[in-house]
């Protein structure tokens, strides 16, 4: 059993005295995810990263539902091999801030003139960002956790490959 305590006791460290990264791994760690830490933001709101999730989810959701825009390359095996593979290591990931904090982490170290674009260029071109979107979207209960190129099929009506 974990005991988080806010006092100190010799040789113990207190959540008080942690950074704030290892405030949040010790509250997951303990069960203790709902915890709010002082100078949390409020629940769903976290900042550009959900922003840009939420924004590319919509974008997706459009798309697949045959009212957006696709792209050729989302058709290719590779990168729906790509697009699995992100997903499995996503699955973990119960909560829409929890996804905004990977995702902000991830997309600092993609950045490219491709990623730092909006909108539908830079779903187009990554799998990492398709299949965060698609994240998004199980976790708001809009799509199922079918495989990509299933997702796909359906919206273009056709069996999948």
């Amino acid at each position: 059993m974990i005991r988080i305590t806010s006092h100190s006791r010799a040789g113990h460290a207190t959540l008080g005295s942690m950074p704030r990264a290892r405030k949040r791994t010790v509250l997951r760690i303990a069960g203790l995810l709902g915890a709010r830490l002082d100078g949390d933001t409020e629940p769903g709101d976290a900042g550009p990263s959900s922003d840009a999730l939420r924004r590319h989810a919509a974008q997706l959701a459009a798309a697949l539902a045959g009212t957006g825009g696709t792209s050729e390359r989302w058709h290719v095996p590779r990168f729906a091999r790509e697009v699995a593979r992100v997903r499995r290591h996503l699955q973990p990931i119960w909560s829409h801030e929890a996804l905004a904090e990977s995702y902000g982490r991830e997309s600092f170290r993609l950045r490219t003139s491709l990623a730092e674009a909006h909108g539908a260029a830079t779903l187009a071109g990554s799998p990492v960002e398709v299949a965060y979107a698609l994240r998004w979207l199980e976790l708001e209960g809009r799509i199922d956790r079918a495989p990509w190129l299933e997702l796909l099929a359906r919206r273009d009506g056709s069996p999948a490959a």
